[in-house]
């Protein structure tokens, strides 16, 4: 069977972007993913609670790079990150990304959605499952998909109530591909949710800087990433109109 992990970044309005990342695998890939993750995790400078926002910090409280200089901090960070980014690629299948700018969402979807569900994260939600199963079903994939997601509370809650509504609309083939309802759990008790926070952190700094700093660089981790086979569904302006007149349709 395969799975899905997700986590987010960005759900903060006073970022640019709110994004939902992560990957793909077999249920044995990610059983053998978590072993060499928790191995990689144990060595110097160690990441047992690995969170790329924290990984990102040279110094302050709560970093893992210990003490030194500014380059010997950035040595030890890249090169341990790309690391663990070269073992997310080597055991991912498919690399899996939605997206939205917050600008958009303050201006098209804010306060015109019932209150429960004004949240871009409940959109984002929904729009990655839907497109991750009609391109597997579309792609002829045998194999059915379960998704977890990182926990997010009463957000969570409430984006996963809706999801009977969400898989009638889908077709056939893309409904029967997904089975279950999706889940949500941590990543203190699920390593491949790790993974997930480390590209959804990525994916959002990289949108930031090309679109607020102007900076087309690409971080090496990233980099290598983004080689994968990539399924994404991101939320322009014109589909975010579309979903805000089909949830007050359905809520209606």
């Amino acid at each position: 069977m395969l799975v899905g992990y997700v986590d987010d970044s960005g759900s903060h309005e006073n970022e640019y972007a709110f994004v939902l990342a992560g990957f793909i695998s077999t249920t044995e890939r990610w059983i053998n993913f978590s072993d060499e993750w928790d191995a990689l995790s144990r060595q110097y400078p160690q990441t047992l609670d690995f969170k790329m926002k924290v990984a990102e910090r040279l110094k302050g409280g709560g970093t893992y790079w210990g003490d030194g200089t500014d380059d010997e901090l950035i040595e030890r960070r890249d090169t341990k990150v790309q690391a663990l980014a070269a073992l997310i690629k080597k055991h991912a299948i498919y690399r899996i990304s939605a997206g939205t700018d917050w600008h958009n969402y303050r201006a098209i979807a804010k306060g015109r959605v019932p209150p429960e569900v004004d949240s871009p994260y409940f959109f984002l939600y929904h729009e990655l499952i839907a497109t991750v199963a009609n391109y597997l079903a579309a792609s002829g994939e045998s194999e059915k998909i379960e998704f977890i997601f990182d926990q997010q509370g009463s957000i969570g809650d409430i984006s996963r109530s809706w999801f009977s509504t969400l898989i009638a609309t889908l077709p056939p083939s893309a409904r029967n591909i997904i089975t279950g309802t999706p889940s949500f759990k941590t990543d203190t008790d699920v390593l491949p949710l790790k993974a997930a926070d480390m590209l959804a952190w990525q994916m959002r700094r990289y949108v930031e800087d090309i679109e607020i700093s102007s900076v087309t660089e690409i971080r090496p981790a990233l980099a290598a990433l983004l080689e994968l086979p990539h399924i994404h569904a991101n939320i322009p302006a014109v589909k975010l109109r579309e979903i805000v007149r089909e949830v007050n349709h359905v809520g209606g």
